[in-house]
């Protein structure tokens, strides 16, 4: 569907496109990231400014695996999100 790997799209995902469905989705929502993240900072950054009950959270020290890049700050942000309800 994406074609050999995830840095070259050429199958049937190559045109899917979802951000114009962003704003649809309701649910409260935290978007976890991070500066050295395979994922556009700006990219999660949108994806949580578009979904109207979302709100992104982009670690300035981690990577993919953020959780356990940036421990502390990563964790205080979701415990304050899930308290948040």
């Amino acid at each position: 569907m994406q074609g050999p790997n995830e840095f070259t799209v050429i199958g049937a995902m190559k045109n899917w496109d979802r951000w114009a469905d962003l704003s649809r989705i309701k649910t409260r929502t935290l978007v976890l990231g991070a500066k050295y993240d395979e994922m556009d900072p700006e990219d999660l950054q949108k994806m949580g400014d578009l979904m109207p009950n979302a709100r992104a959270w982009i670690s300035d020290r981690g990577s993919h695996f953020t959780m356990y890049d940036d421990q502390l700050p990563c964790f205080t942000e979701l415990l304050t999100f899930l308290k948040s309800a």
